[in-house]
């Protein structure tokens, strides 16, 4: 398994694509909204700790060409191609390095740090690393943009991912892998049509979902080593420990207890903490991601 998932990022690479959530425009407004005073978009410093191919940072690099932009990623292949991209635009305020987060040190101060797609699919040392990383590296009013599977949520998807991890047992090769995968898939949907009941609609339909989605998504979501979703509350004790705080969600309206109706809001209300409470709403909504 360990062999299949070193091979993976370079043989199915990860859909590398803008992600208007971790734009620090957009996080700056989010920071200015509750109280910090967050670095101007134009002459930022931002830190991508899984930047794949570029995908998303090269864009804001080309449009804030005021700010400076690192990308850091496992996949030597995949910074190589964000590189050449870089070099024919002509970019002079981005670097993309080819780096492992655990022998990561003194890589300066910045403003906003990315890490998508990252937290929940590494081992636990490379979690603890990245948010150790995200205090070093934070200036006072930076903000660090995480995203990872979160519980509840998550428990209803890890099912399909335990059957097609079953399905794959003896792929040898990762794109042997996701052939088995998307063949199984195709034979599963099949299958819960014709039951019924709730829970095989709902697996009928998180079947029909995600043979709709790129393939590198189905890879390093549903057959990858690492897949490890926590609860909100643990996530933030961990942070915690690195000198982190809990800013916001960036889906802002989530936050509103309001929109869970009368007795979700009182429910949600009974806390004082706004730990508790965003605890509270994860398990109204059944969240399975945060960012």
């Amino acid at each position: 398994t360990a062999s299949l998932t070193a091979q993976s990022y370079d043989e199915i690479p990860y859909d590398s694509v803008p992600l208007c959530e971790t734009h620090p425009g957009n996080l700056a407004v989010l920071g200015a909204l509750f109280g910090l005073n967050p670095a101007r978009p134009e002459s930022c410093r931002v830190l991508d700790l899984c930047c794949a191919s570029g995908g998303n940072l090269i864009p804001m690099a080309y449009h804030l060409p005021g700010a400076e932009f690192l990308g850091i990623d496992l996949s030597a292949g995949q910074v190589a191609g964000g590189q050449a991209l870089v070099e024919a635009l002509g970019l002079r305020n981005i670097r993309l390095e080819q780096g492992d987060i655990l022998d990561l040190a003194d890589i300066g101060q910045f403003d906003y740090v990315i890490a998508h797609g990252l937290y929940s699919w590494v081992p636990a040392a490379v979690r603890e690393r990245l948010l150790e990383l995200c205090g070093q590296a934070l200036t006072t009013d930076g903000i660090a943009y995480v995203s990872y599977n979160t519980l509840p949520g998550w428990r209803q998807r890890s099912a399909l991912r335990d059957m097609l991890l079953q399905f794959t047992r003896d792929a040898t090769t990762p794109r042997t892998r996701l052939a088995r995968a998307r063949e199984a898939l195709e034979q599963l949907e099949a299958a819960f049509a014709e039951q019924d009941g709730v829970v095989p609609a709902q697996l009928h339909a998180d079947v029909v979902k995600l043979r709709s989605r790129h393939p590198s998504y189905l890879y390093h979501e549903y057959l990858t080593a690492e897949n490890t979703p926590v609860l909100f509350s643990e996530f933030m004790t961990q942070a915690g420990r690195h000198g982190l705080q809990y800013l916001c969600e960036s889906e802002l309206q989530t936050m509103f207890s309001d929109t869970l109706g009368p007795a979700g809001a009182a429910l949600v209300d009974r806390f004082d903490s706004l730990i508790e409470q965003e605890q509270c709403i994860d398990f109204l909504r059944l969240r399975a991601f945060r960012q």
